[in-house]
């Protein structure tokens, strides 16, 4: 076998730290990178050359395999949330590709200016063997606890309409597009994407546009509204994490994407009793990104940080607005209250 290779120095780090952390699986990982177990070895030999100092009561292989557990960690974390975000540019191309599939040029037309929000979920650690079988989008499908309104994942594999219908997608993932705008009482427009691995994406054209009988699409954006969305998107994220399997310290990663935001005033126009007169500021901004990223089994009454997080960026941009936090408090019960 052929000694030399073309991986990157990083590609080769990462190699060396799988050696460390399961040194049983030394020919395994030289086959995968086509090189004899004696170059892997000098591989190793070299990495730690600079290496990992003995720590008080360990052995120099303890705490060899310590750190590497450590390092693959991090670097789990850092892939899940780089993905959150790469995600979001693949199902927005995903999207496209859908809507000339499902005939929808006319909705996609209407509506790809509008007011939209996007949301990418990567969970880490991925599960790079998963199917989209049944059986997953069972799990999913009782995974959404529907705290208040549309779910951000919804199961639509027996909808009437064969068109919003869930299906596998080139025999690795879920997807569904969701075009009605004819409904006068439920209007809407979504993509949602659901991978086994771990990875779940949402497009969704928001109710501050799409509910012309209560306020005038183009013009608002109901801030508390937008925060019981995170409040749900956090919430049924981490469930669905649960759901699936993955330990209680697991990370879920989540990205954010507004759309449409310019020129919008930030009004409570859900509430009938506060929205008359009520006006806390104008965006001039209209692309807005934000992202969380929490583990799995954080209870839902912890979320309020996390919901301050991703709103925050958002909402400043009305002449620096900022929510209380008594009303994101407010928000996160309302949702978790199912209300």
């Amino acid at each position: 076998m052929a000694n030399q290779c073309n991986l990157s120095v990083k590609e080769q780090g990462l190699i060396v730290l799988r050696l460390i952390q399961s040194p049983e699986r030394a020919g395994e990982l030289a086959q995968e990178a086509s090189i004899s177990e004696s170059t892997l070895y000098e591989w190793r030999d070299a990495f730690l050359q600079g290496g990992f100092a003995r720590m008080g009561g360990q052995g120099k292989h303890g705490v060899e395999r310590l750190q590497a557990t450590v390092v693959l960690e991090e670097l789990d974390q850092i892939n899940g949330e780089k993905r959150a975000q790469e995600l979001l540019e693949e199902g927005y191309v995903a999207l496209e590709v859908a809507v000339k599939e499902n005939s929808a040029e006319r909705e996609w037309q209407s509506v790809h200016n509008l007011l939209t929000v996007q949301v990418g979920l990567a969970i880490s650690p991925a599960r790079s063997d998963a199917l989209p079988n049944r059986e997953f989008m069972n799990v999913v499908s009782i995974s959404n606890p529907g705290f208040v309104g549309w779910p951000p994942w919804p199961d639509t594999r027996n909808y009437e309409d064969e068109r919003h219908r869930a299906y596998v997608h080139e025999g690795r993932l879920w997807q569904a597009l969701f075009a009605d705008l004819r409904s006068r009482s439920f209007k809407s427009f979504d993509f949602y994407r659901f991978d086994p691995v771990g990875e779940f994406y949402l497009y969704r054209v928001l109710q501050d546009d799409l509910l012309e009988e209560r306020v005038q699409p183009r013009t608002s954006l109901d801030g508390k509204l937008m925060m019981r969305r995170v409040a749900e998107v956090l919430s049924v994220g981490i469930t669905l994490g649960r759901k699936l399997g993955w330990q209680s310290d697991a990370i879920a990663n989540f990205s954010f994407k507004w759309t449409g935001l310019e020129d919008r005033d930030l009004v409570p126009w859900s509430d009938p009793f506060n929205s008359i007169g009520t006006f806390y500021g104008r965006s001039q901004t209209s692309i807005v990104e934000a992202s969380a990223h929490l583990p799995i089994g954080t209870p839902y009454l912890s979320l309020t940080p996390h919901v301050t997080n991703v709103v925050s960026p958002l909402l400043v941009n009305f002449d620096g607005y900022e929510a209380p936090e008594q009303m994101v408090e407010e928000c996160l019960q309302d949702v978790i209250n199912n209300r």
